[in-house]
């Protein structure tokens, strides 16, 4: 047989293969459902506590909040309070203190849930102590030029705490400020609207941008105005620090001049901190198929979610 012939055969049977397709339905294992909890203890504050049972892989599979649960709050040392179900107006049920406990600073709380045939829940966590700290020598209108040379203009203010020896910590910080938007009312009038905003933030100090878990851009421009600026004591453990916050604005006539500063400072549980850290990874690699998956930091023993604390100090700035 001549070489054409193999040839033109082996075009046909490869077509052949290539043309004939067949549809496989390939039925995906439902997860163990399980019950969510999540619950964010802040110190100075009553508790809430949200119980849900978990997604399965079907489209018709969603979580759902669970009524009927029995959820128990224990201060380690000190009272244990059954919580009950208050469903809010968007149908949303949070489970709350009858006896309106407040949560303590330095304190150790312990959760137990269950609900019918669901597998019971348990976590433990610690609600640090609130940290004191000064925001001040606030400098207005300074202005960086990013790698394109475009201006950036910024206000300025140092951060001074001193951490505490002897343990690890973790922070978060927050800036929010009272701005101006441009509205057409319902005359025609220009007016200016005010409105909460939450500021874009960055610290140039090497220790704090090295203390943290999640990756920092390498533009020393970059700005944060998603989250908080979250760090751990990694490399300023028992120090004294002074630290440079800088707040990215727009100066123009659009917007408040010269606006007052409202500085929060979280002094965070570890599991809170390793909740945010993972969280913030998932965010930013949830489009990059070629990322490794990052799973969310989850401390619900039988179940799933996050049970933490925190304790928060403010400073306003004029």
């Amino acid at each position: 047989m001549s070489n054409k012939l193999y040839i033109i055969l082996f075009i046909f049977v490869t077509a052949g293969q290539f043309s004939c397709t067949r549809d496989l339905d390939i039925e995906l294992p439902e997860p163990q459902k399980k019950l969510v909890l999540n619950g964010i203890l802040t110190a100075g504050q009553s508790p809430a506590i949200s119980v849900e049972t978990n997604s399965g892989m079907h489209a018709d599979s969603f979580p759902h909040s669970v009524k009927t649960a029995r959820v128990i709050l224990t201060e380690r040392g000190g009272w244990s309070d059954t919580l009950l179900a208050y469903t809010s107006s968007d149908n949303y049920t949070y489970y709350l203190s009858p006896a309106n406990r407040t949560i303590q600073q330095g304190k150790i709380y312990e959760i137990f849930a269950m609900d019918n045939k669901l597998p019971p829940v348990f976590a433990v966590t610690t609600v640090p102590d609130s940290v004191a700290f000064d925001a001040t020598n606030l400098q207005r209108n300074k202005i960086m030029t990013d790698i394109n040379n475009i201006k950036i203009y910024y206000d300025e203010f140092n951060l001074s705490f001193k951490d505490a020896p002897g343990e690890k910590n973790f922070y978060s910080l927050s800036v929010t400020y009272i701005d101006t938007i441009m509205q057409i009312d319902g005359n025609g009038n220009l007016v200016h609207t005010p409105i909460l905003t939450t500021g874009c933030i960055r610290t140039s100090d090497a220790q704090i941008v090295q203390s943290s878990d999640i990756p920092v851009e390498d533009d020393r421009t970059s700005f944060n105005c998603y989250s908080s600026l979250i760090f751990s004591d990694k490399f300023i453990q028992g120090k004294s620090v002074n630290i440079p916050i800088q707040i990215m604005r727009s100066y123009d006539e659009y917007h408040a001049q010269n606006p007052v500063y409202k500085i929060t400072l979280h002094h965070l549980s570890e599991s809170y901190y390793q909740y945010l850290v993972t969280l913030n990874l998932q965010n930013r690699f949830r489009n990059n198929p070629f990322a490794e998956p990052v799973q969310v930091y989850n401390n619900i023993q039988n179940g799933l979610g996050i049970f933490c604390g925190k304790a928060t100090s403010v400073k306003i700035i004029p």
